[in-house]
Order: structure tokens, then C-alpha cells, then sequence
């Protein structure tokens, strides 16, 4: 069974890009442009990683995070930031890795798998 991946990225060329990348290795990569879609979306469907950027324009990837853990759905998935402080993700449970942009899409993938035990 392929594994869930939600992309919560508020740039829709980024975006895109994420998904079709993630896609093309096999994921079944879903994506959300702000918190409240990424929070539709996460109630209920459990996915095996979030990666969410953490400099949005309208939204707060903290408070976000913050929101996704709260609910008992993706409470103990993995998150991947995008953005942010480096080395933040050391300090937030669940958080494994802090990637910026531009990332690189080998190292990116790399973690992923390391992430999900592939």
C-alpha cells in the first residue's frame, strides 16, 4: 500500500511541484494551500507524514503543527518543516527533519524514506 503524504505549502507552483515529486516516487501525495484545508483534510484520514512550510503568508506553520497534533488523527505522524528555523524540528516532537527552500530533492526523498522506514 502506498504511503499517505500531506503537503501543506501556500506557494501553488511549490506545491505542485511537491506533489508531482512525491508522486513520481510512488506516494500517494495529497496537498493543502493553507491550515484550514490541511486540517479538512487531515480530520479523519490518518497519513503516514506532513511536510508543512513554516513561513507561510496567511497561515502560521506553529499554529498549524500545533492544530494537526491536537486531534488524535496524525497525532503521532511525522512532520517534515519546510522553512523556519534550521534545526528547529530538535525541539518539537514528532518533527524529524528542517528542509530549505530551495531543497534539495534527493536529500528530501532521503529523508522520507528514512522517515517511513523505507
Amino acid at each position: 500500500m502506498r504511503k499517505r503524504i500531506l503537503v501543506i505549502e501556500d506557494d501553488p507552483n511549490v506545491l505542485e511541484y511537491m506533489i508531482n515529486f512525491l508522486q513520481s516516487g510512488d506516494y500517494d501525495a495529497v496537498g493543502a494551500q493553507n491550515g484550514n484545508t490541511a486540517l479538512d483534510l487531515a480530520s479523519g484520514t490518518p497519513f503516514d507524514l506532513i511536510t508543512l512550510n513554516m513561513e507561510m503568508r496567511h497561515d502560521s506553520g506553529a499554529v498549524v503543527y500545533k492544530q494537526l497534533c491536537s486531534g488524535n488523527c496524525n497525532k503521532e505522524t511525522p512532520f517534515i518543516f519546510v522553512g523556519g528555523p534550521q534545526e528547529i524540528h530538535q525541539a518539537i516532537p514528532n518533527a524529524v527533519a528542517t528542509v530549505n527552500k530551495p531543497f534539495d530533492p534527493d536529500r528530501m526523498l532521503n529523508i522520507i524514506r528514512q522517515t517511513l522506514g523505507e
